[in-house]
C-alpha cells in the first residue's frame, strides 16, 4: 500500500488574493504561503458560494449550495443538513487523521477553537490586539538591534 499524501486546505477570511506575494504583491506578505504553494497545487480561480463565512465554508466542504446544507447565515447554530457526507468524513473513510480550526464544520477528529478568535460585543478582537502587541513588541526589539549593531 502506498502512503498516503498529506493534504492541507486552508481558508482565510478576509484575504484579498491581489495583496497577497503568491499572486503577485510587490510586497512579501505571504511567505508562508508562498512556500507551501511551491510544493503543491494552487488554485488560482476559486470563488465563495455565499457571502458570509459560515455557509461558505459548508458548501466548500461539502459540495453543495448553501440552500442544500441548511447553513445560510453568518450566525447558523447546528448542524450541516444530514445525509450529506463532509469532506472531512470522506476523507476519514479514506484512513486520514483530520483537524478542524476554527470553524466546527461536522467530520473532523479534532476541533481546535480559540475563544479570542473573532470580534466580541464591542467589535474589537481580542486576537488582532494581542496579533498588533507582538508585532509592536518584535518591531521594538528590531529597532533595538538594529540601533546596537
Amino acid at each position: 500500500m502506498s502512503k498516503k499524501p498529506n493534504l492541507l486546505f486552508f481558508g482565510i477570511d478576509s484575504l484579498r488574493a491581489d495583496h497577497t506575494s503568491l499572486c503577485g504583491y510587490h510586497r512579501l506578505t505571504t511567505p508562508h504561503i508562498d512556500k507551501m504553494a511551491s510544493e503543491g497545487a494552487v488554485f488560482e480561480y476559486c470563488f465563495s458560494p455565499s457571502i458570509p463565512t459560515t455557509p461558505g465554508y459548508s458548501s466548500m466542504l461539502t459540495g453543495l449550495d448553501c440552500f442544500s446544507t441548511t447553513v445560510v447565515a453568518l450566525g447558523h447554530h447546528g448542524e450541516i443538513a444530514p445525509g450529506y457526507r463532509t469532506l472531512p468524513e470522506i476523507l476519514k473513510a479514506e484512513g486520514y487523521n483530520t483537524s478542524g480550526v476554527a470553524y466546527n464544520i461536522r467530520g473532523f477528529d479534532n476541533h481546535l477553537n480559540y475563544s479570542g478568535w473573532g470580534g466580541g460585543q464591542d467589535g474589537r478582537s481580542p486576537k488582532a490586539e494581542a496579533a498588533r502587541a507582538d508585532s509592536e513588541e518584535g518591531k521594538g526589539r528590531q529597532r533595538r538591534q538594529l540601533a546596537c549593531d
